[in-house]
């Protein structure tokens, strides 16, 4: 059979699939159409659902630091290296899921896919159960570990164990939208994601200032909130007019499905949680270097922000293109994805880039008046400006390959080229050189290195022999 022949043939069977499974099918189906159109499509309610959720700590943090004061704003800061570890790990977890979900779906495995959900499911809710029950039973060590100041403990650890009670309804909204967008649907996670975000300021300003109820209101405003999410999440799930329609009655957990989640899964969430702790180090150099830096380089971090939520997006919309096309056998447009993910991800970049360059420091003066550390602020942009491009080229391989079904070297490419060089980088150059700008250099330094190992693995890597064996016309 000619390759032309085989492309048509697919290209029947995705219409049909796409009629047969109804309910949005068409929509959400990345393995036809435009896919320039598809991907923006796609990677738009993703970023805006990104920067939704971005509102929950800044809620918190306006309304405690107002209401409540600075040592409970310093005391929730506090907790969140422990609170990231922790999500970061489940939703390098969780992508395993997405990844399985989107391979058979794109395959047209109907009932594979109905089994795959299921076995998503009762996954996020065991690891949602585990993690909240010994978050709540360590806490107090963690903190104590973290070297919590006094005067901080009692409101870090009254906000930390709340927060750890709604770990179980955040993580099992985090599987449920990884699994809504493995099927190419990112727009009903960006509606979930703002109802909740509108009803935890509404629950901030009633809690805290209304109420009086201090910090352990702002934990419980965000804990509600998620779990109003979790709720229209399963919700949706549960009535999704498809193959992906979670079905609770009657199941049989396929066992073969979970270890497959949980192989693809767990190199993502080891690389995902050793990530931050990586950044840890470079936050120990900011630290030296004095308080006006350090408020300098904190106020980058809420800046560059938008620039974040561009590059992850276009990281989980390559994922998810890949492993449903991969799925389906469309292996040219599998290839053209990722193409098409880094010109667009590029295209958005490039203005943000010149606006943080001339505008950051401005946009920064609206947290702070303190001209000094705006300077720094400043500074830092001017330089890093150039080099964030740098940075979508690995995003978007990286996410291809682990869409592809290769988890374990993008997980090691990771923590060798970037969290390995940012160690070193810190413990042996930035002794003899301390300078906010010294610090700043490992990062564009791994952005780029990361980025060429992904470019060669994406070229000469043996993996990608699966791309190249067969092939269709779309």
């Amino acid at each position: 059979m000619s390759e032309v022949t085989v492309g048509e043939e697919r290209q029947g069977m995705a219409e049909k699939g796409a009629g047969r499974r109804g309910g949005g099918r068409r929509d959400a189906d990345v393995t036809s159409g435009n896919i320039w159109g598809r991907v923006l499509l796609y990677v738009l309610p993703l970023m805006a659902a990104s920067l939704f959720q971005q509102l929950y700590t800044v809620v918190d943090a306006a309304i405690v630091g107002n209401f409540v004061g600075s040592v409970a704003l310093g005391a929730i800061d506090s907790t969140n290296s422990i609170v990231r570890l922790l999500v970061n790990f489940f939703v390098g977890i969780s992508s395993g899921a997405s990844i399985v979900v989107a391979q058979l779906w794109g395959a047209r495995k109907d009932r594979e896919v109905g089994s795959a959900v299921y076995a998503s499911f009762l996954f996020s809710v065991a690891c949602g159960a585990l993690v909240m029950v010994l978050g709540l039973a360590l806490s107090a060590p963690l903190l104590g570990l973290l070297n919590t100041p006094a005067e901080n403990w009692d409101y870090a650890l009254t906000f930390i164990l709340i927060y750890f009670v709604g770990m179980f309804p955040l993580m099992v909204y985090n599987m449920c939208a990884a699994i809504l967008r493995a099927v190419g649907d990112s727009r009903r996670p960006f509606y979930f994601i703002a109802v909740s975000t509108v009803l935890n300021i509404a629950l901030d300003i009633l809690f805290v200032p209304v109420l009086g109820w201090g910090v352990a209101g702002a934990a419980w405003a965000t804990v509600i909130s998620e779990a109003v999410c979790c709720v229209l999440a399963v919700v949706a799930l549960m009535r999704y007019a498809g193959p992906c329609r979670l079905v609770l009655k009657g199941m049989h957990l396929d066992r073969r499905l979970l270890r497959r989640m949980v192989t693809l899964g767990l190199p993502t969430g080891i690389g995902a949680a050793l990530y931050p702790l990586s950044n840890t180090t470079v936050q120990w150099g900011i630290n030296g270097l004095g308080s006006t830096v350090v408020t300098g380089w904190a106020l980058t971090g809420k800046v560059d922000l938008f620039i974040w939520l561009v590059l992850d997006s276009f990281g989980v919309a390559s994922t998810t293109f890949m492993a449903q096309c991969y799925g389906a056998g469309l292996n040219r447009r599998a290839r053209k994805s990722v193409l098409v993910c880094i010109v667009l991800g590029t295209a958005m970049l490039v203005p943000l880039c010149v606006a943080v360059y001339f505008g950051g420091a401005a946009v920064a003066s609206l947290f702070t008046d303190d001209a000094p550390a705006l300077e720094v602020c400043g500074q830092v942009f001017r330089f890093l400006a150039p080099w964030y491009t740098t940075f979508i080229v690995g995003e978007v391989l990286a996410g291809a390959i682990r869409g592809a079904g290769e988890t374990v070297r993008p997980m090691v490419i990771t923590l060798v080229c970037t969290c390995l060089l940012r160690v070193v980088w810190m413990m042996a150059v930035v002794p003899f050189h301390w300078e906010v700008l010294w610090v700043a250099t490992v990062y564009p330094l791994s952005w780029v290195l990361t980025g060429a190992v992904f470019v060669l693995y994406w070229r000469f890597g043996k993996w990608r022999e699966r791309l190249y064996t067969g092939a269709d016309d779309r």
